[in-house]
């Protein structure tokens, strides 16, 4: 697959570089994603693009990857501060507006907003992560689908399989171990 197939015209390999898998992570499972974004892994280096709008790209070696974390986006308290000022809103609402039937609506509109907040923090599962250390540096990607997809395990195992073979226990460093007869 060439960079520009996948919407990618301003990455451009390394001399040598050669693309290994992709990770899409718009979902259709396509591995082509114009204008998406997604996870590239050559055999020297883990680029995480997105274009469109809001274009990124964060580029980081295989050899300076330490850990690769898959786990779920952790809640704050935040989602409770704003339901509790969204029924705060709604007894404001209800106290000011004369009108019965306008105020009773309103105030319903806001405390409805402050349930589903509610309800969306405490039932419903965060999305899952991928986090790739690097040194003090973390790469975090938030995964579209509500469980982790069978092939980001399979993209984090092809990434270590790589690292070993380009590292210091790698093949480059068996060929220089070599002892003549």
């Amino acid at each position: 697959m060439v960079l520009e197939e996948l919407g990618l015209e301003d990455i451009s390999l390394l001399d040598g570089e050669r693309l290994d898998s992709t990770l899409n992570l718009d979902g259709d499972g396509s591995g082509r994603s114009p204008g998406g974004e997604m996870v590239l892994l050559t055999d020297r280096r883990v680029i995480h693009a997105r274009n469109g709008r809001r274009r990124k790209a964060v580029i980081a070696s295989i050899q300076d990857i330490d850990a690769i974390e898959i786990s779920q986006e952790q809640r704050g308290a935040g989602t409770f501060l704003w339901a509790g000022l969204a029924f705060i809103v709604a007894i404001i609402l209800y106290l000011m507006i004369d009108a019965a039937l306008t105020r009773t609506v309103a105030a319903a509109v806001v405390a409805v907003m402050g349930i589903y907040l509610l309800v969306d923090q405490l039932l419903l599962p965060g999305k899952p992560l991928l986090i790739f250390r690097a040194g003090g540096v973390q790469l975090e990607i938030t995964l579209r689908s509500e469980k982790v997809p069978a092939d980001v395990y399979t993209f984090v195992n092809r990434v270590f399989e790589l690292k070993d073979d380009n590292g210091p226990n790698g093949v480059f460093a068996r060929v220089q171990r070599f002892a003549p007869r």
